[in-house]
């Protein structure tokens, strides 16, 4: 199974599905050069070379992931995600970190809550603050 979904193909959603189904978990979203590899991202510590612009958690990947979808996507206006909104706000993040190579990885699990504090706690610990998309207003 392949975990990681570009966020503008136009198969998102079947490939999410067949993958997942009404599952849920943790997500990263992240963004990607033209060879594919991870643009990295500088942090306060060291550089993110994972490149990790936002981390989230679903009930079901297929209702928050597609919401993340519209809220980034170019031809849709919505503010039902707030990483999205920040982006959108953000017209050095667009330039930086285009659409067409934004990607999610999906990581199946089951105590989400528990395990995006953790996750969220490990990443902050290691770069020294949380990813860019993730901070408050």
């Amino acid at each position: 199974m392949n975990n990681c979904y570009q966020i503008s193909n136009s198969k998102f959603w079947n490939a999410i599905q067949d993958d997942f189904a009404d599952n849920g978990g943790l997500y990263k979203l992240y963004c990607v050069d033209e060879n594919k590899k991870p643009i990295k991202a500088e942090r306060i510590l060291k550089p993110d070379n994972k490149g990790i612009l936002y981390i989230g958690k679903a009930t079901k990947f297929l209702d928050r992931v597609i919401t993340l979808k519209k809220a980034l996507s170019p031809d849709h206006i919505s503010d039902n995600h707030d990483c999205g909104v920040r982006y959108k706000n953000l017209n050095a993040l667009k330039i930086k970190f285009p659409y067409e190579d934004l990607w999610v990885k999906l990581i199946g699990c089951k105590e989400i809550d528990i395990a995006e504090i953790k996750l969220l706690t490990e990443y902050e610990n290691e770069f020294g603050e949380l990813p860019p998309l993730n901070r408050n207003k």
